[in-house]
């Protein structure tokens, strides 16, 4: 109910308030995809009525949006036209990050249409153009994936050594499952069981980090590296997937184990059952399968019928990959990519070095000025010290005088300090005699006092 309110009052502000609003809302849906806020992404989305974006980044930036959002929300994606008109004003602005996801979201459609090889080309021109680790790891997860389906196992195996270097760089844990598996697979398609075995076992305690809808598929890869040795854990595993979901794969696997125990008509009903999914599966195997079971079986009306299906599927396969393997198309790709870096770098070389060359000349005659006005002004410089050596060889010699007579001074007032010295000595020792005196005669002033008295 509070979503229903919610998409009803947006939809209202948007039609109401136009363009500023609408790049505050497109900011929101990034913000929201980044936190991997899908659903709510997708009600943010669908209330902007593209009819009011008069703006043409806003409008690219509105529709590439849109299929980023039916993309990770698993949604039913939008026409291509819309990515068209995306990817076109992308690539006159320059905006690579955008480019990148634009071709990103057209490679993703052209895998669901099977046509591999444009898939691959979108693919990587969004590589080329990628920015950030999340599109590194998005891109290499995805090449990955479309070259282990093409058989290409070698490319596979690279693609996801660079995807699980990105995963770790996000630090995030269902991205690392992912990468984990995809090595896993590869190892395991290129013959190497144990290193398979490695990274499966890596893998597993990883699978309730992954999406659920994605969990069938890694219990059915990794039951690939039991089903020789050990069938019946093999067994619980996709029987495990099948709960999930059922899938061609998962139901192939299983019947081919019921069948090498001796349990036949099982392996058939589950082969039926594969090839009534359609999915990304390849269903020649199980044609074949079912073909050689019917002729055990001595079911020759149904013999035809296979046999058609697997020419069917054989042209199919052919008219997809044409005169061009992808494994061929990739390394085309990079070739043309490392010759125009190549080509870039020779540019950039030439337009250095004429650039050096007028530089050098341009500083030539800048070094010659500068020498010459240097030149004046040490000139100018060394009148300026000859003043001032004149001028503290005046003051020396005032300073000389001055010196000359505060030692005549200091002279001076030694001798009046020793004058003043001998006279105050010379006071001292006058008062001490007049004392002396000053008794002898207030004691003879009493002796003739005496004397008077007795006289009269």
């Amino acid at each position: 109910m509070r979503a229903s309110v919610l998409c009803i009052l947006t939809t209202f502000l948007l039609s109401s308030c136009g363009e500023p609003l609408v790049h505050e809302r497109l900011a929101d849906i990034d913000s929201l995809m980044a936190r991997e806020q899908y659903d709510s992404a997708i009600i943010l989305i669908e209330a902007i009525d593209e009819k009011q974006i008069a703006e043409k980044e806003n409008l690219a930036h509105y529709r590439l949006q849109k299929f980023l959002t039916c993309y990770f929300a698993n949604r039913p994606l939008p026409a291509d036209s819309i990515l068209e008109s995306a990817i076109s004003f992308y690539t006159k602005t320059g905006d690579t990050e955008k480019l990148s996801d634009c071709y990103y979201c057209k490679a993703f459609r052209l895998c669901e249409e099977k046509k591999y090889q444009e898939a691959i080309l979108n693919y990587k021109k969004a590589e080329e153009l990628s920015v950030t680790s999340d599109q590194r790891y998005r891109i290499a997860h995805s090449i990955s994936s479309i070259n282990s389906r093409c058989g290409e196992y070698g490319i596979a195996l690279k693609y996801a050594q660079n995807a699980l270097m990105q995963a770790e760089l996000t630090g995030r844990n269902d991205r690392k499952a992912y990468s984990l598996y995809l090595l896993g697979l590869a190892h395991y398609n290129l013959g190497r069981k144990d290193s398979a075995l490695y990274y499966f076992d890596k893998t597993t305690p990883l699978i309730k980090y992954v999406e659920e809808a994605d969990r069938p598929y890694f219990l059915s890869n990794l039951s690939l590296v039991y089903i020789d040795e050990q069938p019946e854990i093999a067994k619980q595993l996709l029987n495990e997937a099948l709960s999930y979901k059922e899938l061609a794969a998962s139901l192939d696997l299983l019947a081919s184990i019921y069948y090498d125990e001796g349990d036949k008509e099982e392996a058939a009903c589950l082969w039926t059952r594969a090839l009534a999914i359609n999915d990304l599966t390849p269903k020649d195997n199980i044609i074949h399968n079912l073909l050689e079971y019917d002729i055990e079986r001595g079911k020759t009306d149904r013999v035809c019928e296979h046999v058609n299906n697997i020419i069917a599927i054989k042209d199919s396969v052919i008219n997809t990959l044409k005169n061009d393997t992808i494994k061929d198309l990739q390394n085309r790709y990079d070739h043309e990519v490392a010759m125009n870096a190549a080509n870039m770098r020779l540019i950039h070389w030439q337009w250095g070095l004429g650039i050096t060359i007028s530089g050098f000349l341009l500083f030539a005659g800048y070094a010659k000025r500068r020498k010459e006005k240097m030149k004046a002004k040490i000139l100018s410089r060394q009148t300026e010290i000859m003043s001032l050596i004149e001028q503290m060889a005046q003051k020396d010699e005032e300073a000389a005088r001055a010196e000359k007579l505060i030692v005549t001074l200091q002279d001076a007032t030694k001798q009046k300090d020793d004058v003043i010295e001998e006279l105050t000595q010379q006071k001292e020792e006058a008062n001490a005699e007049r004392s002396i005196l000053r008794e002898k005669l207030e004691n003879w002033a009493g002796e003739e006092a005496e004397k008077m008295a007795q006289l009269q």
